[in-house]
């Protein structure tokens, strides 16, 4: 069995001129290909172990057989791109504007975004901002780590707009073929659970969901996509910059014990709860994030009293609304009461301590 892009010269001609500039053939399919061409290569191993009585020719073609464009999503964001959901649709834009693949003819993207042979690499972004503007659920073979909770809700997206949701993937089953090895005989074991990790992919969000206490498990993923599916379309895009903008102030915070980073951290935190753009919801799983950042401050709270005092009233005042919380019955909501208890605890066990020693 053969790839798609086997007869493609253009992908021939690429490896030709990469393979011309070293011999090694391990360093070859193991980095410098993929480095120079911005394709990865899959079924290294199976690729390595026939070259040994291959000749150039026939050890490119083999290469060929194996290689699919890829692009980082993260990469795609860092080139001015990003993604937002309207009602039903799902739209690219650049920077901020709506766009369609024809707008990569236009750009001139910087060498550190792309690769020394850069043609496949660039019809490959057109390709992925096609499949995202036509909900294209194949777009998993061209673009590599979407964000789960932007995956989640692009699926969803897609099955509302294509009865049968697997049509795109049946479309491209020799992209599926490369990726799972079945263009060998002997398929892989390794390479047989990514792919189950991928056909699995559309399931994942709802098997998550449990409204039994003693099955439930923490899932940030699932949490976020709880908040999602309550929201209307406007507020979609808004609660995912609000995420996303949190993650970054999370990623600054190095130091739990460090009094000026908890408290730009808490101060943070509590403007996005006072937004008016978020829903009920929203400010509830905020909220939780909150809680469980200062479950990890036991210093700052032991130092902090009038704080502490704070929160242990903000928990009553919560807890006074438990029956509107309980009410959703879902994870979050579940998390979130058990979030509160927990901190309740924590301030318990250190004014008991602090007490102990007056």
């Amino acid at each position: 069995m053969t790839s798609i892009l086997s007869n493609n010269p253009i992908l021939s001609k690429l490896i030709e001129k990469v393979v011309g500039e070293n011999n090694d053939r391990q360093y070859l399919v193991n980095k410098l290909i993929e480095e120079k061409t911005g394709c990865t290569i899959h079924n290294k191993n199976e690729i390595l172990k026939r070259s040994d009585n291959m000749n150039d020719n026939e050890f490119i073609q083999e290469v060929v057989k194996n290689i699919l464009p890829n692009l980082n999503f993260n990469k795609f964001k860092e080139m001015g791109f990003s993604i937002i959901f309207v009602n039903d649709d799902v739209y690219v834009l650049y920077n901020n504007m709506k766009v369609n693949s024809s707008i990569v003819d236009t750009l001139q993207l910087e060498s550190k975004d792309k690769p020394q042979y850069p043609e496949l690499y660039i019809e490959n972004i057109k390709t992925v901002i096609d499949k995202f503007n036509n909900l294209d659920v194949s777009i998993i073979y061209n673009c590599s780590n979407i964000d789960s909770i932007y995956w989640n809700l692009f699926d969803i997206k897609a099955r509302k707009r294509y009865p049968n949701h697997r049509i795109h993937l049946d479309a491209n089953k020799h992209f599926e073929d490369i990726v799972s090895g079945a263009i060998y005989q002997n398929e892989d074991i390794e390479m047989q659970d990514i792919m189950k990790q991928i056909k699995t992919m559309e399931e994942n969000y709802s098997d998550s969901f449990s409204d039994s206490d003693e099955k439930y498990e923490s899932n940030d993923e699932v949490f976020k996509l709880e908040v999602l599916s309550y929201l209307n379309d406007d507020s979609v895009n808004n609660f995912l910059t609000m995420d996303e903008n949190v993650s970054k102030i999370k990623d600054n915070v190095l130091d739990y014990n460090n009094k000026e980073q908890v408290v730009t951290f808490i101060s943070q935190m509590l403007d996005i709860n006072n937004s008016n753009d978020l829903s009920t919801l929203g400010k509830i799983y905020f909220t939780n994030n909150l809680f469980k950042f200062i479950l990890k401050c036991k210093k700052f709270l032991k130092t902090n009293p009038m704080f502490m005092a704070t929160v242990k009233n903000k928990i009553n005042e919560l807890e006074h609304e438990s029956t509107l919380i309980k009410f959703a019955k879902i994870n979050l909501t579940y998390d979130f009461i058990k979030t509160l208890k927990t901190t309740n605890e924590l301030i318990a066990s250190i004014e008991k301590e602090l007490n102990s020693k007056n």
